[in-house]
């Protein structure tokens, strides 16, 4: 039974002896965890629990910090305070009968996700159903070429890529033109915000976030020239930004920015941190 007294949280780790009771299988490296919401695991309304199951990898920072909608290196501690970390996919997400559940003998003792790794995986599901959808011409718009077959989204996914360690997000503001499809010739007004990660590392980050927003802009403006002269995107501003400086006001108004299906690598469709849905 599983009741109000659970000790059983999102972020959990199941026991790896007790996989086979679920039907669960994989090596040493195979990790399940639990992803219900803390307030839906003693419900006994709820008739079945979720889990992922992932693999211990080594750390890959674009996979960091909920970047990926798709993926997430999910970071957990062992009891000798070791950090080890879970790549964890949607596709790999389980949905356990709350009667098979109830049978294991509780969470992994061994091993423990800290609170701000909690919210991280917190985001990381959310994120999957709440990102935003852009207008189809501005999607479009940003297919043009910045150089040979390689296209302006793409070109900003590279940059990402390279400076991802303490680049928290990226937020596009289109202001009263973010749900509108405007006609060809009539420009989208675009601020770019390039947010990093303010607790960790806040004097590299705010170098790194400033350096990135330098070549974003600079990128735009070269494929789509200065506002007097602008048809497709008229690019204002792209600024470094702390995470701590951004209000609710703030984020009513602008949409994170994820390029997660843009690929580098034409066998990895999923390697970018920061799209279309």
């Amino acid at each position: 039974m599983i009741d109000r007294n659970t000790t059983w949280r999102q972020g959990s780790l199941l026991k790896r002896d007790e996989f086979a009771m679920l039907g669960l299988e994989g090596g040493d490296d195979t990790c399940a965890v639990v992803i219900s919401h803390d307030c839906d695991i003693p419900q006994d309304k709820e008739s079945y629990l979720e889990v992922i199951v992932g693999q211990k990898v080594k750390k890959d920072k674009n996979f960091c910090s909920a970047k990926n909608v798709r993926r997430l290196h999910a970071r957990f501690f062992a009891q000798n305070d070791d950090e080890f970390y879970v790549d964890l996919s949607f596709q790999n997400r389980q949905i356990i009968p709350r009667s098979d559940f109830a049978k294991l003998s509780g969470p992994c003792d061994s091993a423990r996700i800290t609170e701000a790794d909690k919210r991280t995986l917190k985001q990381w599901l959310s994120v999957r159903y709440g990102r935003p959808a852009y207008p189809n011409a501005f999607e479009n718009r940003l297919q043009r070429e910045c150089r040979k077959r390689v296209s302006v989204e793409k070109g900003i996914a590279e940059a990402v890529s390279k400076r991802s360690e303490h680049i928290k997000a990226l937020f596009f503001n289109l202001a009263d033109e973010r749900e509108l499809e405007l006609d060809e010739g009539t420009p989208y007004n675009l601020s770019v915000y390039v947010v990093y990660d303010q607790e960790n590392g806040a004097v590299e980050a705010r170098k790194e976030a400033e350096v990135l927003a330098e070549e974003i802009f600079t990128l735009l403006r070269k494929v789509y020239g200065p506002p007097e002269d602008a048809l497709d995107i008229c690019v204002e501003s792209c600024i470094a930004l702390a995470d701590t400086n951004l209000s609710l006001a703030d984020l009513m108004k602008i949409d994170q920015w994820r390029l997660e299906w843009v690929s580098l690598y034409e066998d990895s469709p999923d390697f970018l941190p920061l799209g279309r849905p």
